[in-house]
């Protein structure tokens, strides 16, 4: 759950200070944990530096609702939208146990985008140990 909310609040790696600062204000690491969260935080956004996915050349929308006609309110917890058009979701799963049900989730993002006009669209569940990518081939 924490690193889940301190993700929320950060776009680029610039962000991370604040969004630490953010959750001991929130109450939701103490202060005691925030050299060991930086740590963890920053080795996991290092783990993805090659994708782009914390650049400032993205843009981010962070736990943005995707309204469907049928009035359905979807909210991946990270969109993010490249220069070139190419889409990537991704969803935190911090912590919890990898679930079937996570892959449909995010699948389901990856259709919703698609369905707005976005062709290159890719969806990630990110673990605690890292990043896996969902099989779109069939969405």
């Amino acid at each position: 759950v924490a690193l889940h909310a301190i993700f929320e609040s950060i776009a680029t790696s610039d962000d991370v200070d604040y969004a630490i600062s953010k959750a001991v204000n929130d109450g939701i690491i103490r202060q005691q944990d925030v050299r060991d969260t930086r740590i963890t935080v920053m080795e996991r956004i290092r783990s993805v530096e090659e994708r782009g996915w914390f650049s400032d050349q993205v843009q981010l929308l962070n736990e943005t609702p995707i309204l469907t006609p049928e009035g359905d309110d979807y909210r991946p917890d990270r969109v993010m939208i490249y220069p070139d058009h190419k889409v990537v979701v991704v969803d935190y799963k911090f912590g919890r146990k990898k679930l079937s049900e996570y892959h449909r989730q995010v699948e389901n993002y990856v259709r919703l985008i698609r369905e707005m006009g976005y062709e290159n669209v890719e969806g990630y569940i990110w673990y605690s140990d890292g990043p896996v990518q969902i099989s779109t081939s069939t969405i």
